[in-house]
């Protein structure tokens, strides 16, 4: 047969019935005997016989089958019934397994002589082709598996592959996404390779652009022409360094593209130069905003230099890190001599004194990261010569949300201190005068009293000698001149009291003008010695000051201060709040809080609009200057209050309704620091 399905059989063995056949015919050519063999059943499974296999046999099945036993059959038996065509029921085993039966064909006695011999040649070309058979299953199983292994490792690497191509386009993507290009060139550093959308955006082909040097593609195109910038660069690529941010601009056509370029010099396992690599980027507009950046920065650099005022700028520790021109200028110092100090350490070079409350404020708001502004402070050039400043400044913070630092501003306003000062000092001479003028009115009674008195008892003087020296003197008449006498010495004497007493007092009232002496004084005197000294001004009008102080309350300050805050204030009234009006009333009442003295004062004057409140203190500010005010008067009664006499003043007034006016000073200044400011007290 020449194709035939496999045998299985109780073994497990699988073996093709040519193979079965094909060891029939092998054997049967070995010995006299046709070979067949049978399956249990009695068929013929295969035989060296043509034509046998398939067949059945009708003596075997009854062998097989336990019908007649195999030692029974004679010859007779076999040639009339076919019993035994094939001879006996032969067993064939293999790994101790029977697997089939054999058959012999030949006479009985023959068959029975080659029996044994036959089932061991069959069993061991069976055994051959059983192990034959294995060992081809068993390289098939291994061929199937290598297969399959190889198969899967094939798989694996095309998924690798493709998981290659797709992680190596997602970062072409990417790096197109993050660069305007990526490019590579070759050893000849000649271009393999460059992003497409790039040349799309400069209008080439691959085949304008693959195969040139970046030098020998751009120079014809370049916009700006820095040849020694460009042979710096070749010599670099050329030197295979990597090289970052190598810059330079094209034109195509009415544009002009800045470009920026980086590259990495590649190298093989064995350290040979094989090209770059590198990433492109368009920095068309950040070149752009750079230069109007620039232009930007330029004018304002011309602007801050031409200013009259400086800009400053200080760290998260508060210390100068940058001070425009003009504050050098000004000044007369140098950088190293204030970058990297505090304002602090800055007032204080210079003798000065940061431990004023206004200080302590100002350090305060810094500490706290607030802005301040026109904060005013005094100090000392590096010439000597005193300086008067204004600030202000704003915090900054970092991308991160952390403090940086301050910026801000300063000028300087040393002349207009030093004319305030000389406007100041005018006030009070002409409050001197003012006081030397009420002197001399208040002085002129008592005197002129005097003077009457004296010219009257001399002239009874000059009689009383006429009549003595003409002997006509009488008793009634000396009688006469003693009691003219003891009566004009005692007008002469209380007058002359009188004067001697307005004169020691205006003459402590002056020096107390003249200077900022810390004493103690009776405060109810004080105040009406200050009343009787602006009696000049008061007489004139029809408005009157009632005073309310108890005449036990003592106070250690400075006298003077407290004289020109009460003469601006009383002012301030006639001038102001009673121009248009017929009777105006001034009260002034003085009370104890504790260690404090409260002064209330208030007038039924015309009051104030809110916006003229808000401004009533700053200097220059008033509603007459037509009429020759210089508006210092209640800007000094600020300062004197706040910083003579230690103390706090706040305001009150309606349209209509007058003014109030509450002044809070201490009892007691033990110190002896003066107001009128010295060159180390400028700062």
């Amino acid at each position: 047969m020449a194709s035939s399905p496999p045998l299985q059989q109780e073994a497990g063995l699988c073996i093709e019935i040519e193979a079965l056949s094909s060891i029939c015919r092998e054997v049967a050519a070995q010995v006299p005997c046709q070979i067949s063999i049978m399956a249990g059943t009695g068929i013929v499974v295969a035989s060296s016989i043509e034509g046998r296999a398939g067949q059945p046999h009708e003596g075997s099945s009854r062998v097989l089958s336990g019908e007649v036993n195999e030692l029974e059959v004679t010859a007779e038996m076999a040639a009339n019934s076919d019993y035994m065509l094939e001879g006996c029921n032969l067993p064939v085993r293999i790994e101790g397994t029977p697997v089939f039966c054999l058959g012999v064909a030949a006479p009985l006695a023959q068959a029975r002589n080659y029996a044994a011999i036959v089932r061991t040649c069959v069993e061991v070309m069976l055994k051959e082709q059983h192990i034959i058979r294995r060992d081809q299953q068993q390289l098939k199983q291994a061929l199937t598996l290598q297969t399959e292994h190889l198969q899967s490792a094939r798989s694996g690497r095309l998924e690798a592959e493709a998981q290659l191509q797709q992680q190596r386009e997602r970062l072409l993507d990417i790096a197109d996404f993050m660069f305007d290009s990526i490019w590579e060139t070759d050893a000849e550093l000649r271009f393999t390779y460059i992003s497409e959308h790039i040349l799309k955006k400069l209008g080439l082909g691959p085949e304008q652009v693959f195969g040139k040097t970046r030098w020998e593609l751009f120079t014809p195109l370049l916009a700006e022409a820095k040849p020694e910038e460009w042979r710096a660069h070749q010599q670099t690529m050329e030197a295979h360094q990597d090289f970052h941010g190598f810059q330079y601009a094209v034109r195509l056509g009415d544009r002009v593209i800045h470009y920026r370029v980086s590259g990495k010099a590649r190298f093989d396992d064995q350290g040979k130069f094989i090209g770059y690599r590198g990433a492109g980027h368009d920095v068309t507009a950040q070149v752009k905003l750079e230069r109007e950046l620039e232009s930007s920065a330029e004018r304002l650099r011309n602007i801050v230099e031409s200013a009259s005022d400086w800009i400053w700028e200080t760290d998260s520790e508060h210390r100068f890190i940058y001070l425009s021109p003009r504050f050098y200028e000004v000044m007369g110092y140098r950088p190293e001599e204030i970058l990297g100090k505090t304002r602090e350490q800055f007032v204080q070079q210079g003798g000065g004194n940061t431990s004023s409350s206004d200080w302590q404020k100002l350090l305060q708001q810094i500490h706290n990261h607030q802005p301040f502004k026109e904060f005013e402070y005094s100090g000392i050039k590096s010439d000597g010569d005193p300086f008067s400043i204004k600030i202000s400044g704003s915090p900054f913070y970092n991308v991160d949300g952390s403090f940086a630092g301050y910026q801000g501003t300063g000028s300087d306003f040393t002349q207009l201190k030093q004319a305030q000062q000389q406007l100041i000092s005018a006030e009070k001479l002409s409050a001197l005068g003012s006081m030397v003028a009420g002197i001399a009115h208040e002085i002129n009674t008592p005197v002129g009293i005097g003077v009457t008195a004296a010219s009257h008892l001399h002239g009874c003087t000059q009689q009383l000698i006429h009549s003595f020296e003409q002997q006509t003197l009488s008793r009634s008449e000396l009688k006469k001149y003693l009691d003219t006498a003891t009566e004009g010495t005692q007008i002469l004497l209380k007058n002359l009291s009188r004067a001697a007493e307005l004169t020691a007092s205006f003459k402590q009232v002056s020096v107390d003008q003249s200077t900022s002496s810390i004493r103690t004084i009776r405060l109810s005197n004080y105040l009406h010695e200050m009343l009787v000294s602006l009696r000049p001004l008061l007489k004139k009008t029809p408005h009157e000051v009632q005073l309310e102080c108890d005449p036990s309350i003592s106070i250690t300050t400075n006298p003077g201060a407290l004289y020109q805050v009460f003469s601006n204030l009383v002012i301030n009234s006639l001038q102001h709040g009673f121009s248009e009006q017929d009777k105006g009333i001034i009260k002034v009442h003085c009370n104890l809080s504790g260690e404090c003295l409260l002064i209330h004062y208030c007038d039924n004057g015309s009051g104030m609009e809110e916006e003229q409140l808000s401004r009533m203190f700053e200097p220059f500010f008033t509603t007459r200057r037509a009429a020759g005010n210089t508006g210092l008067g209640m800007h000094l009664v600020y300062n004197l209050v706040t910083e003579s006499l230690k103390g706090t003043i706040n305001v009150q007034s309606l349209p209509g309704k007058g003014i109030h006016i509450n002044i809070q000073i201490p009892l007691q200044r033990s110190d002896s620091r003066q107001h009128t400011p010295s060159r180390s007290a400028l700062a």
